[in-house]
């Protein structure tokens, strides 16, 4: 059988990890689905149906009549990968967390090397605070990048340098959350946290953590860093070339504590020590 792939058209509050490609082999196709059971052409239809109709739903923001319909069609087409990922994420934006395991799951053992799962998934543990289960998908994934990089260094897998690590709700903001996969270069970040505009989908400004050479310089020059050590930083950065710093840490912070910080930020309740906006500081 064969089911249309393409997913409905989608801002960045759908595909949230959808942004890094597979570390599969380079033989490997992409967007290629498993060899399903032979349909027949009635159930064919009907799979093909209710997956266009989800697509509407998904396009029209209904999610959680997107994740029956394609619910309806998963259930004849048990082992169709567009159809285990859509399930996924119709469940994901629908808010039924535990919902989204099971497909994702099931994807990733068909897909076992497939970046965009691993990540939907690491999503899906934060959702549900399963911090365990959350750090040994993240471990994996950067298993699956080292063994990558091993293989060929020049793979096209790699020079995806983030992936969306969690999305969540924060003072009425929506909240995308990356995280790099190496300190690297003299404006190093481990974190970059997307703020959308209010009720909207593109970005209104974005706090990272980083470890910039240059901060690092100036603190080892003070005499303020051991040898060996960096400091780290929260950062914001804002249209009009406005830049805030809101603290700086001797040690690195970990994701939770650092979301912490950018929840308190969004709420008002952690002020920057600093802002400069073209060269002035302010």
């Amino acid at each position: 059988m064969k089911i249309k792939l393409a997913v409905p058209a989608a801002s960045l509050l759908m595909i949230g990890a959808v942004l890094w490609m597979p570390l599969a082999a380079a033989a490997q196709p992409e967007a290629t689905p498993t060899q399903p059971k032979t349909l027949s052409a009635a159930d064919e239809a009907i799979v093909n149906k209710a997956f266009e109709e989800g697509n509407a739903f998904m396009e029209a923001r209904k999610y959680a009549q997107a994740l029956a319909a394609y619910r309806r069609a998963l259930a004849r087409a048990p082992d169709e990968p567009s159809l285990l990922w859509n399930v996924g994420m119709s469940a994901y934006l629908s808010g039924d967390y535990a919902a989204a395991l099971p497909p994702w799951k099931r994807l990733k053992q068909q897909e076992p090397r497939d970046g965009a799962v691993r990540a939907k998934l690491i999503q899906t543990y934060q959702a549900l605070n399963k911090r365990r289960e959350r750090e040994a998908e993240r471990a994996e994934l950067f298993a699956l990048r080292a063994d990558a990089r091993k293989k060929n260094p020049n793979s096209e897998a790699l020079k995806q340098k983030d992936y969306c690590r969690d999305q969540f709700e924060a003072s009425g903001r929506s909240v995308f959350a990356y995280e790099f996969f190496e300190m690297e270069g003299r404006r190093a970040r481990r974190y970059k946290f997307i703020v959308l505009k209010k009720g909207g989908d593109s970005e209104d400004f974005n706090i990272s953590l980083g470890s910039y050479a240059a901060t690092n310089d100036y603190f080892r020059q003070s005499g303020k860093l051991k040898p060996g050590q960096r400091v780290f930083h929260l950062d914001g950065y804002y249209a009009g070339g406005l830049h805030k710093t809101f603290g700086f840490f001797d040690q690195e912070p970990t994701y939770d504590a650092t979301r912490v910080l950018v929840e308190e930020i969004l709420a008002g309740k952690h002020k920057e020590l600093s802002s400069s906006r073209q060269g002035k500081t302010e």
